[in-house]
């Protein structure tokens, strides 16, 4: 049986930052490397998010060196797809 998160309050306390809603929100399609993190994510400090992410289990890093979405990160999936529509119609930017 694979873990999940359920209910927004438990989301808005393992997710307190808009860095980490960004970073999420990039690892929501497919695994990205750091390197790509930094240049995508525009704002906050990038590695604080990261660590924060990992110490939830809701990212890990790949032995490629890429970050992905772990079992537990990717039912939060269909938050990050609304997040990315609501976004793109209003023709904004990631949080």
């Amino acid at each position: 049986m694979e873990p999940t998160i359920h209910g927004l309050q438990e989301i808005q306390a393992l997710i307190s930052s808009p860095v980490q809603w960004q970073v999420l929100l990039q690892l929501s399609e497919r695994p990205v490397t750091t390197r790509d993190l930094r240049q995508r994510v525009t704002s906050g400090c990038l590695p604080w998010a990261l660590l924060r992410l990992w110490q939830h289990q809701l990212i890990w890093r790949r032995a490629d060196e890429q970050w992905a979405l772990t079992a537990t990160g990717a039912t939060l999936r269909p938050i990050l797809q609304a997040i990315q529509t609501c976004t793109d119609q209003k023709g904004g930017t990631n949080l």
